[in-house]
């Protein structure tokens, strides 16, 4: 099912109908990635959907860094954070948004649908009702948010800002370089592109520079030429450094038995 490039047509179709069966691969991966002790970052923290899973995963010998932009969200994090013990000497909160460049921005609230909060006026939930929120944010960069906690080790990045990824990875551009972490992101590629001013071939090159292999979320290599050329883009990808080697049987064996118990249970 899973590492079938004849599939990927039907798994991009699938995935549109069940929402849910993407964010069930991602959490796979960082619960396979993720060791006692390590160091993740959670960008798009949110309200901890996978912020606590992987701090619970990473156990109190690791380090967790949540981004998150919307004030509100961040600041009760911060709260929920220093009232329970399992996470307060783990995990750490940075509001902003992530980016490549220093500055402020307008970033809209969504009251009903904080999951599409993001830096784009016209982004909105087909469903939503009532009014954005536009707040005054500042940019932050995970290069710089790398010296400043002093990390010597990243296993694991997750982004999900919504089309804003590619500029806040390439805001951490040193990090991935220096610490080679497994990344997991959710990219509307084409879209994104349009809306950030930059290029499908600027967006291959950046992992292709930094010498990581890039998979869509359903582990199939992503090539420049799928990028140009595809007519269907999943919106969720998978980066790892190029030194791991190719994916290793168990770990696709894996992700298709989450992949078909997921499938099996909706359709239950």
């Amino acid at each position: 099912m899973l590492n079938d490039p004849a599939r990927i047509e039907d798994l991009i179709l699938y995935q549109r109908t069940h929402h849910d069966f993407c964010e069930r691969l991602l959490a796979h991966y960082y619960t396979e990635v993720l060791q006692p002790g390590d160091t993740f970052i959670d960008v798009g923290a949110r309200v901890g959907h996978h912020l606590f899973p992987m701090a619970r995963r990473v156990g109190p010998s690791g380090r967790g860094i949540g981004i998150e932009a919307s004030p509100g969200v961040a600041a009760a994090l911060v709260e929920r954070i220093e009232k329970d013990p399992a996470f307060r000497d783990t995990l750490k909160i940075v509001e902003g948004a992530a980016a490549d460049r220093e500055g402020h921005a307008t970033f809209y609230v969504r009251e009903n649908f904080s999951g599409w909060s993001s830096l784009y006026s016209d982004h909105v939930h087909p469903g939503e009702e009532g009014e954005e929120k536009p707040v005054d944010v500042a940019f932050v960069q995970l290069d710089q948010i790398a010296r400043d906690e002093g990390l010597t080790s990243c296993a694991f990045i997750k982004l999900d800002i919504e089309h804003a990824e590619f500029p806040a990875l390439r805001g951490g551009r040193q990090l991935l370089k220096d610490l080679r972490p497994v990344i997991c992101f959710e990219n509307t590629p084409r879209h994104a592109a349009q809306l950030n001013g930059y290029t499908m071939a600027e967006f291959s090159g950046f992992f292709e520079d930094l010498d990581y292999t890039l998979y869509d979320i359903f582990l199939n290599e992503v090539t420049r030429r799928r990028m140009a050329y595809d007519k269907f883009l999943p919106s969720y990808y998978l980066a790892c450094p190029a030194e791991r080697g190719e994916l290793a049987p168990e770990f696709i064996a894996g992700a298709e038995a989450v992949a078909q118990e997921f499938m099996d249970k909706a359709e239950a």
